[in-house]
């Protein structure tokens, strides 16, 4: 591994250890304001939101003879 590489590699792993220490505190956030996340849960109803990806002929009727 050259110089520039183990750069890279030391990069990549500080980012991935910074995005972690982000999620945990996201998390404990979340947990210590349980309140709030009720409060939302009101407000927002949950829905289903179809997908849009593209099908043709073939892919419908394989989906229909799944049903």
């Amino acid at each position: 591994m050259n110089s520039d590489e183990h750069t890279s590699a030391s990069r990549e792993k500080a980012k991935l250890k910074e995005r972690e220490e982000a999620w945990i505190k996201i998390e404990s956030l979340a947990k210590s304001n349980p309140q709030m996340s009720r409060e939302q849960r009101k407000e927002r109803p949950l829905v289903r939101s179809k997908s849009d990806v593209p099908q043709d002929s073939n892919t419908l009727k394989a989906l229909e003879s799944q049903r």
